[in-house]
């Protein structure tokens, strides 16, 4: 077993994986079928007549499809650190929006809940993306060592044709 599938099968990696998983496959999920729900649930003023969800029901399409990440870098010991670094700066980026807005008092107080559940997975995957870096730089000095891709390319030499 290779380092990178090592430091991918740690315990505290699968737990964080799942859960990042779970909490935005969840919040995506929940806000495609009820974006009006979220919506209030974050103090955000949701007009009785006229809520459009359609940028709701946008950012839920954009979690959904990032929620996976979570887990192709779970299964997936090659691609996790360029996965994890994907979900942290979407979280980084959701909890940097979420302050800005309840400082400008777009969104109520209920927005901490966001801002405490993507910050700590974003101060998880800062962690697991340095992490997988370290192990990645130490396992080779960038040369293949493959043989059959040696072979691969290469080539017999053979004398160039003369042009009369």
């Amino acid at each position: 077993m290779s380092t990178t599938t090592d430091a991918v099968m740690k315990k505290w990696f699968v737990v964080f994986c799942w859960l990042g998983f779970l909490v935005t496959f969840g919040a995506g999920l929940g806000m495609f079928i009820k974006p009006e729900m979220n919506a209030s649930m974050l103090g955000i003023a949701v007009p009785e007549a006229g809520f459009n969800p359609y940028f709701v029901r946008m950012l839920a399409g954009v979690l959904i499809p990032v929620s996976l990440c979570y887990l192709f870098a779970l299964y997936d010991p090659d691609a996790s650190r360029s996965l994890i670094i994907l979900v942290t700066s979407e979280k980084i980026l959701a909890v940097l929006y979420s302050v800005g807005a309840f400082v400008a008092g777009t969104v109520g107080v209920k927005v901490f809940a966001v801002i405490l559940g993507d910050g700590a997975l974003a101060l998880v995957g800062l962690y697991a993306a340095i992490n997988f870096y370290r192990i990645v730089e130490t396992m080779d000095s960038g040369e293949e060592n493959d043989e059959d891709e040696d072979e691969e390319f290469e080539c017999e030499e053979t004398e160039p044709k003369k042009s009369s």
